[in-house]
């Protein structure tokens, strides 16, 4: 058995090593984890100096209101913002380098057959309302999460049980490699909160983590406040104001203003403040995909020929040359190509309208068909969809758009009601984490995509400790769901992110939803 300490390799990294250099592919770790030194880390956190010039206060943008505050039953990029603050992970992952580390958990063993990993917990944290953090409260929450759509890497789970008061033993039914990954993106709840409060978990928050909530104000703003018990040291800011501000023109004036310190900027607004001397602006590459659902439980995006025809369609490069100003990069994949498990000669699909006609005519529809196409009513998202009614316009469909509030769309994306409708959604660039979007039943699977074969197949390359055959299967998976045409992807993601230059950072900042506001620090 071998004990991790402080810092885990990448999981693509990690799996690597332990299938080829070790010259061992039987034995699921070998050679792959390593401990660089004999001292637990914690993600930097610059401790509060109480400097009467050190401020107060730090407004972070948020696009969208958030739709719902249970950790472990909700989507959307702002709620995952907050639960990186407020609650804590046994695990931090970071999308940023690929680095596993401690957090609730400084410590863990992992069996040497990949079914037993025993966590060490810390003995010097603390709840929001003083209590101390115990072994109960990772079980009560791993239990919990296990019946949520949204934590399917939990099926992998046989059970989980506390050893001690600071030691708890997570089985799994077989190995599955990227458990550590996953469990970055579970937060821990206090078992006695949330079974008192009950259905109110919806509504409020209570965890271990850098900041405690304070207030949400709907479609305003949602209010956070520095934790001083925190274990890993009082953050430099005091308060945290997510400001929403669905408008895009309205979120960059407020950017420029000062009235915003930190958001993501529309590409158009990019173009307007990339040299304004008071911001700094990260423009990157993140792990997201823009993307049209089809429905495949209603007709006729039931059948695959229609769902082809629509891939071939649309022009891609010009939808990106007029709705992001030319920023991000065309994609067919559902899949962020910046996953390391990702086909270097995955296949492309030809924009070909005339080719696409005669798909639809195989299918039935010689004369195209009319169609509704649901997106959120921010102006970049209605103008992405005026461009595809515009491609879809030219092959016989016709589309009507209807504007919706953001979680009035998520509410209908959820609940499958609906025909088409925008969306845009990532994952750390791991490919496990993104069977929640294809496989059956998954929580974010929102075009209702199912096939038995890919199913099996994330589960067959998430046991295989021989890293060259999981890339074999991934394949597989990315050539089905590319001959299935199960969703309709349109780009990847380039992001610039704006911060006000009076503030700074201990550590890069992750995309969105894993931004941690402990790390931000004033500028000296």
């Amino acid at each position: 058995m071998k004990r991790i300490l402080a810092l885990l390799l990448t999981c693509s990294l990690l799996f690597a090593l332990a299938a080829g250099c070790s010259q061992n592919d039987s034995a699921p770790d070998d050679g792959g984890q390593q401990s660089p030194d004999d001292s637990t880390t914690q993600p930097d956190t610059p401790q509060n100096t109480d400097n009467d010039d050190v401020p107060d206060n730090f407004t972070y943008l948020f696009i969208f209101d958030i739709n719902n505050l249970d950790p472990h039953n909700s989507t959307g990029e702002p709620n995952f913002t907050l639960y990186n603050n407020v609650y804590s992970q046994l695990v931090f992952y970071s999308g940023n380098d690929g680095t596993v580390e401690p957090q609730l958990a400084e410590i863990w063993d992992i069996s040497d057959d990949g079914l037993e990993y025993t966590f060490h917990l810390r003995k010097d944290v603390k709840w929001h309302n003083g209590d101390d953090f115990k072994a109960n409260d990772v079980v009560f929450s791993f239990n919990r999460a296990s019946t949520s759509p949204y934590v399917s890497y939990l099926t992998s789970m046989d059970k989980i049980e506390a050893l001690d008061d600071y030691t708890v033993k997570l089985t799994l039914k077989y190995p599955y490699y990227p458990i550590l990954t996953q469990l970055g993106s579970l937060s821990i709840v206090n078992e006695k909160y949330v079974t008192e409060v009950g259905e109110g978990i919806a509504e409020t928050m209570m965890g271990t983590g850098p900041y405690r909530f304070v207030e949400h104000i709907a479609a305003d703003r949602v209010i956070l406040e520095r934790f001083d018990d925190y274990f890993g040291g009082p953050a430099p800011i005091k308060n945290i104001v997510c400001r929403v501000i669905p408008d895009t023109n309205t979120a960059a004036i407020a950017i420029e203003s000062g009235d915003v310190d930190y958001g993501t900027l529309s590409a158009a607004s990019y173009a307007t403040l990339k040299d304004n001397p008071n911001l700094q602006i990260d423009l990157r590459s993140i792990n997201g995909v823009t993307f049209c659902c089809m429905n495949n439980l209603v007709a006729p995006y039931d059948n695959p020929l229609v769902r082809r025809a629509f891939n071939m369609a649309v022009d891609r490069p010009n939808y990106i040359a007029i709705c992001e100003e030319g920023i991000g990069k065309p994609t067919c994949h559902i899949f962020a190509e910046g996953c390391a498990e990702f086909p270097k000669d995955a296949g492309e699909y030809e924009y070909n309208p005339e080719k696409a006609k005669e798909l639809l005519a195989e299918a039935g529809y010689p004369d195209g068909f009319s169609t509704t196409l649901i997106c959120a009513s921010m102006l970049s998202n209605v103008r992405a969809s005026e461009v595809l009614q515009q491609d879809l316009a030219k092959i016989g469909v016709t589309v009507s758009i209807e504007n919706l509030e953001n979680n009035a769309l998520l509410a209908n994306l959820t609940s499958k009601n609906y025909e088409l409708g925008m969306c845009a959604g990532g994952f750390d660039p791991v490919m496990d984490l993104w069977r929640d979007i294809v496989s059956t039943g998954g929580g974010f699977n929102f075009g209702g995509y199912s096939n038995p074969e890919v199913d099996q197949l994330f589960d067959t390359a998430a046991a295989e400790p021989d890293a060259q055959k999981r890339d074999e299967y991934y394949a597989q998976i990315v050539q089905y769901l590319f001959d299935d045409a199960g969703y309709l992807p349109l780009m990847l993601h380039e992001s610039a992110y704006a911060m006000n230059k009076k503030f700074t950072t201990v550590r890069p900042l992750e995309t969105a939803s894993k931004v941690r506001f402990d790390w931000i620090t004033p500028a000296k």
